[in-house]
């Protein structure tokens, strides 16, 4: 049925885009697996690029870093990713620009604790151990929610997991807390293995996903990137109106159940923008990759931003 729906969207986009714009070279699309990508996939799978003309070859990856790599080596020439591998692409001179978020959010990323729990708030937690993935944003995210709770970072033992071990390693008893971006934290309450303590909503960073597109791919073709943005707003005006069905092209993506992925979106926001706030956010992030000494300087980020392909109501 998922596909079928797939396959009806993409045919009455076409006929609403018509011919399109922009014929000729195919532009190649790299993304991760993660909710927080929504709005490209939906873009990219929905027939929404394809109805503004686009010709697209997407590389469908598990991790921002990966998408770095295929940007380095020449065979993607847009990569949408998180903060942190936005951060660490600029930071290592990538040919790249910023052109606008896709979306993120702050209570995307939970901090899950056994069903049975006694903890009440962040401080209960000292002493314990919190699985997290090292040098991440929810990583990054950590070091926020202790400089708030006036604890140090050493306070809670950290113990480095990747999102896929987190569910099991929770349920073993092997950690007693996880704090990781969706759909982690959807799949732990789907499995009855956790509950929510907090998000990091309680700190200030709205941890976006950016696009980043290869500077010699934009000059060339800067009609191309200018189609992709007006693709990826459409999606996004699809996700925000059309949930289910977004959450049914999600799933078919990801392997998610859909009513799990129609839950993980709701912790998001999806929109295509660029404003003084993601930039910070991004900022932030460079300041926290410099302390845990993952990166030795922070990278100029504004001056790696490109915001003339956005319309203009999207430069805030």
């Amino acid at each position: 049925m998922k596909k079928i729906i797939l396959a009806f969207l993409s045919f009455i986009l076409l006929l609403l885009g018509g011919c399109g714009q922009g014929e000729g070279e195919v532009m190649r699309l790299a993304y991760q697996t993660s909710i927080a990508n929504a709005v490209v996939m939906v873009a990219d799978k929905g027939g929404f690029l394809a109805a503004e003309g686009l010709e697209v070859q997407s590389q469908i990856l598990n991790s921002g870093p990966m998408v770095n790599e295929v940007l380095a080596a020449g065979q993607a020439d847009v990569g949408v990713v998180g903060d942190v591998p936005a951060v660490l692409a600029i930071a290592g001179k990538l040919p790249v620009k910023i052109i606008t978020a896709v979306g993120g959010g702050n209570r995307r990323q939970r901090l899950m604790i056994p069903p049975d729990s006694p903890a009440a708030s962040l401080p209960d937690l000292v002493g314990q151990r919190l699985g997290i993935t090292f040098g991440s944003s929810a990583h990054g995210g950590y070091h926020r929610l202790v400089k708030k709770y006036s604890l140090e970072p050493e306070a809670i033992t950290l113990i480095n997991l990747s999102p896929a071990d987190m569910p099991e390693a929770l349920a073993a008893g092997e950690v007693d807390a996880v704090l990781v971006w969706e759909p982690t934290p959807s799949l732990i309450e789907d499995k009855k293995l956790g509950r929510e303590l907090l998000t990091l909503a309680e700190t200030d960073n709205l941890y976006p996903m950016v696009a980043l597109v290869n500077t010699s791919f934009a000059r060339q073709h800067p009609e191309k990137v200018r189609a992709f943005v007006r693709g990826l707003i459409k999606a996004g005006e699809f996700v925000e109106g059309e949930k289910e069905a977004a959450a049914g092209i999600v799933a078919e993506i990801t392997g998610l159940g859909p009513e799990v992925a129609r839950k993980a979106l709701d912790y998001h926001f999806f929109g295509i923008y660029f404003s003084p706030a993601i930039l910070q956010g991004l900022e932030d992030t460079g300041e926290f990759l410099v302390q845990v000494g993952t990166i030795p300087a922070a990278p100029d980020l504004a001056a790696a931003v490109d915001t003339s392909f956005l319309p203009e109501e999207a430069v805030h």
